[in-house]
């Protein structure tokens, strides 16, 4: 029998993108067993219109912005203290219609065991082409000097789990239990000081310390639409700001050596806007 999957989404202002990633998941060879959608105060929400009722799909609409960390937690309450797995989901990766199906034959595997959280190989997709880029987004993050960042070389194509350090936001499926594990007392998962911006790799960072693993799964891809521009400069000075701010938390806490180089990063931003 297999594992039981779920999925959150956690949107505010993509409704250009929103409907493609929810026609991906019914469109599943398996759909997943709920798919949980929760709008953070988007100021357009007619989208939600041609879901609603939809068989399988739950829209909660917040009418406030609480951040991809305060929303993911809020999908995760919507579904429960329930086992299995549950895939946070950006609303920009569209899903290949039987990639729900081969996780769930996935995570029963042998391989998984220690495993609490894989993606898939994350590729680039155009949505306003409405094609891939060709180019990849992520295979994991992984740590610099001065800082984090995904790694975007072109990994060999293999059947094969890779442990990294840690794991892209935009597609982290993760086993109930270990979540559990790992929640703060308040019961809550995500660290909603991070409220966007490196919470994925705190989240990650917290799955390791306690003894699991996460992994990329190079035998399988998805489409990732990043909103995050590789050119720095382009991005809102707010979200360079709270990035480089949510790294001086993360390196507080897990990597204290690396916080000179940290706050070095945060006062050019927030002084120089680089």
């Amino acid at each position: 029998m297999s594992e039981s999957l779920s999925v959150v989404i956690v949107t505010r202002n993509h409704g250009a993108t929103i409907g493609a990633v929810l026609q991906a998941l019914t469109a599943q060879t398996e759909p997943a067993g709920r798919v949980v959608v929760v709008d953070c105060g988007s100021d357009d929400t007619g989208w939600a219109a041609d879901w609603a009722g939809h068989p399988g799909i739950e829209i909660h609409t917040l009418g406030e912005n609480a951040g991809f960390t305060g929303g993911n937690n809020r999908g995760l309450r919507r579904l429960g203290a329930g086992e299995g797995w549950v895939l946070f989901l950006n609303p920009d990766v569209l899903v290949p219609p039987e990639l729900l199906a081969r996780i769930r034959r996935l995570v029963s595997d042998p391989r998984m065991d220690g495993f609490a959280a894989i993606s898939p190989r994350l590729m680039g997709w155009d949505f306003n082409a409405g094609a891939p880029t060709g180019k990849v987004d992520s295979t994991g993050i992984f740590p610099a000097w001065s800082g984090w960042s995904d790694r975007r070389t072109e990994e060999p194509a293999r059947d094969e789990i890779e442990t990294v350090p840690a794991l892209c936001g935009a597609f982290f499926c993760a086993r109930m239990s270990a979540l559990r594990q790992v929640a703060f007392p308040s019961g809550l998962v995500w660290d909603e000081r991070y409220f966007a911006y490196k919470e994925d790799i705190e989240l990650s960072l917290r799955l390791r310390r306690a003894g699991w693993k996460v992994g990329v799964w190079h035998g399988a891809e998805a489409w990732h639409g990043r909103g995050w521009s590789a050119e720095r400069k382009l991005m809102p000075r707010a979200a360079r700001r709270m990035s480089a701010r949510n790294e001086i938390r993360l390196h507080a806490t897990y990597s204290p050596w690396k916080l000179p180089v940290s706050v070095v990063k945060w006062a050019a931003v927030a002084s120089l806007d680089l």
